[in-house]
Formats: C-alpha cells, sequence, structure tokens
C-alpha cells in the first residue's frame, strides 16, 4: 500500500464494506452455517492484520445493525436457534439484561471466534515472523522471502488450528440457552477443511509477492507523541482482558461456577505476568535473555505436554468431558505468565492519575527551587533562553 497509495486508499474501505457483506448476507446469526464468510475474513487478514481490523469493525455493523433473516427480522427480533428472540424476552418482563445475555450475547461471543482469523491470525504471524527472520536476514529481498514464506507457513497452521477450536468455540451459541447444538454447523465447519488454508496460502503468497515485485517507497512518520495511548487502572484492564478471554473459551465452561473459576485464574496470570514477576528483581531480565521466539515454541511444548496430560487421560478412560478442556487451558494461562512475562512492570497508576514527577500543566516550564534574587520559584522557559544573552535568576546555562 505504501508503494501504491491509490491502493491504500481503496482496500481500507474495501475490507470494512467486504466485512459488513459478509455479515449481512449470513443465512443466520451465527456464521457456521454458512461456508464462505471464514475464508472471507481470512482472506483480509492475509492481506494484513490492519485491514483485518477494518473488516471486523465492518462484520459487527453489519451483524449487529443491517443482518435480517428471510421475513426481514433484524437480529434483535429475529430468533436465535431455537429460542425466542431479544424483544420476545424483553418485552415478556425478563429484563434487558437477561434478554441480552440469552440472544445477542451468545451471537456477538461466536462472532469473535470468526474475527479471530481476521485479526489475531495476521497479528500473531506478523509478530512470529519478524521475532525470526530480522534478527537472520540483513537483505531487504531476503528477508522479504523469509518473512513471506514464514507468514504463509504460519497462517496455514494457524487456522487448521482455528477450524480445530472453533468446533468448540461456538457451542455458546446453544449452550447459553440450554440447547442442543446443531450438528448442521458443526459438519459445515468441518467442510471448510483444506479450502481455508487454501485462501491463507494463496491470498499470502500473493502479498508477499507484491511486496517484493513493487518498489519501495519510505513510509511516513508521524511525530512522536502524536498518538496518544489510552491508559485505564490496571484492574479495569485485567478484568476486561480476563472477561474477553472467558467468553471466547465459553465453548469448554460446562457451568457458571466453571466460567467464574476460569475468569479468576486468567487474571490471575495476567496479574502475574504485568505486575508481580516484573517486580521480582532480576526475574524478567533472565527470562527475557531467553528469545521471544524460542520461549513462543516452548510455551506450545508446554501447551501440548499439558493437554496429552490431562485432556489424552481423560481420552484414554473414555471419559472426556469439557472440564479437563478448562484445566488445560488455565495450566496454560499460568505458564505463560511465566514463560512470556513483561519485561516492564505495569504502573500501579496510569500517567493521568499519578503526576509525580511531571511537569505541571498550567505553566509554560518547569518551577524549580531559584537562588538569591529569583523570589521562592522561577519559571524556567523550555526552549532557547531569552533574548540579549539574559539568563532568568537561579538558572543556569
Amino acid at each position: 500500500m505504501a508503494s501504491i497509495p491509490l491502493l491504500g486508499a481503496v482496500v481500507v474501505p474495501a475490507s470494512l464494506v467486504g466485512g459488513m457483506v459478509a455479515a449481512t448476507s449470513q443465512s443466520s446469526p451465527l456464521w457456521a452455517y454458512d461456508f464462505w464468510p471464514a475464508p472471507v475474513m481470512l482472506g483480509i487478514g492475509a492481506l494484513g492484520a490492519g485491514l483485518g481490523v477494518w473488516a471486523a469493525v465492518g462484520y459487527l455493523i453489519g451483524l449487529l445493525f443491517f443482518w435480517h433473516d428471510n421475513q426481514g427480522r433484524g437480529l434483535a427480533h429475529a430468533r436465535i436457534g431455537q429460542t425466542y428472540s431479544y424483544t420476545y424476552l424483553r418485552d415478556s418482563g425478563h429484563g434487558i439484561f437477561y434478554s441480552f445475555a440469552h440472544t445477542i450475547l451468545p451471537v456477538i461471543v461466536v462472532a469473535m471466534v470468526l474475527l479471530q482469523l481476521a485479526v489475531i491470525v495476521p497479528a500473531v504471524a506478523a509478530a512470529c515472523r519478524g521475532l525470526i527472520s530480522r534478527p537472520l536476514c540483513r537483505h531487504r529481498k531476503t528477508r522479504i522471502v523469509v518473512e513471506g514464506v514464514l507468514s504463509t507457513l504460519i497462517i496455514a497452521l494457524l487456522a487448521v488450528q482455528w477450524q480445530l477450536a472453533a468446533q468448540y468455540a461456538i457451542r455458546p451459541f446453544w449452550t447459553f440457552t440450554s440447547q442442543t447444538p446443531d450438528t448442521v454447523a458443526f459438519n459445515m465447519l468441518r467442510s471448510l477443511g483444506w479450502s481455508l488454508v487454501a485462501v491463507g496460502v494463496i491470498v499470502s503468497v500473493l502479498r508477499w509477492t507484491a511486496t517484493l515485485l513493487l518498489p519501495r517507497h519510505p513510509m511516513p512518520v508521524l511525530p512522536r507523541g502524536t498518538l496518544k495511548r489510552i491508559e485505564l487502572p490496571w484492574p479495569l484492564t485485567v478484568a476486561g482482558q480476563a472477561l474477553l478471554i472467558t467468553l471466547l473459551a465459553a465453548g469448554v465452561l460446562a457451568t457458571v461456577s466453571q466460567s467464574i473459576i476460569f475468569f479468576q485464574v486468567v487474571a490471575v496470570g495476567l496479574i502475574l505476568r504485568t505486575m508481580v514477576l516484573p517486580r521480582i528483581p532480576g526475574f524478567a531480565r533472565v527470562v527475557n535473555l531467553v528469545p521471544a521466539a524460542i520461549r513462543i515454541v516452548l510455551l506450545f511444548v508446554v501447551a501440548y505436554l499439558v493437554s496429552k496430560w490431562r485432556v489424552g487421560a481423560a481420552y484414554a478412560a473414555s471419559a472426556p468431558d469439557l472440564m479437563s478442556f478448562a484445566e488445560t487451558a488455565g495450566l496454560v494461562i499460568l505458564a505463560s505468565a511465566v514463560i512470556l512475562v513483561a519485561r516492564e512492570p505495569t504502573p500501579w497508576l496510569p500517567s493521568w492519575i499519578d503526576r509525580r514527577g511531571q511537569r505541571p500543566k498550567d505553566g509554560p516550564g518547569v518551577l524549580q527551587p531559584a537562588t538569591a534574587g529569583g523570589g521562592r520559584h522561577a519559571q524556567v522557559p523550555r526552549g532557547r533562553p531569552p533574548a540579549g544573552g539574559q539568563h532568568l535568576p537561579g538558572t543556569s546555562t
């Protein structure tokens, strides 16, 4: 897109519209009843995680506000699975929260499973290829070839893993309302097979071929401080992340009590990774001596061994249950807190609350103690000194 600015100006709104079309063309609020939404979202994401974000936004807008069933009813008025619609439950006196949790919420949860193809898969592929290729390849064309091969392989591998995991992840569409999962949706999801992988591989190869052949143009760099990071108190950040992970894992959580326990395990893992372990003297520094790529591979090995131990034992006993999957996920999250510990601890308070040591907002300069003749304090202006070579009392050059 940097090589052809006009293309960059077109593909962003096209990705947004593509996501909206994918949502409004579904025959059901659950995308798994149709064959093509998953390949479309993966194809857009394989062009870049940024475009995948726009496609995800368009998909949610289209699903929540523009989707209609074959009788012309929108999401709020259509039946969700075999249960009632949101408006029916609300008008029956069940309350807004109950009605939302039993109709709209399961649709959003299963939509987030689909949107992982557009956002998470390409983002993970980009992070992994950068960790591996940048330390090894100095020449630009060699680096592009290596990154293209790595990105294509990682996208193909993650697409296969996503297809296997999605068969459990879409269960909240029915389990949130105590329904029996529909085998039609699972059969359609299994039929994706290699077609999903083929779409990701083809689009990724086309993208990296264009990157290699097109001339390189310098990317515009925004001045430092132009984009401000939104900072929230760490309890809100941890709670939000833990809630999102719990909703995505709702397909392997059989009861509400399991969901609450899993939420707490995720929250503890996040606090350990970002708040506690980085504050142990030397711990984060020693762990981060190991390259991130090696630690990611190590985490995959740990996840495999834990799942083989816990889930494999359940299958060997001919008694597989969802609890074994939930326990495996919780143990892997705790292991990731140690293996992928943050380099720097998260501040106890965000900068907009804790302003100790920062420049006052209501003055042109920094208040510093003054010497004789400067009053109680002297304003030290930033930038060049006063004209004529004079200096304020209490300051030095």
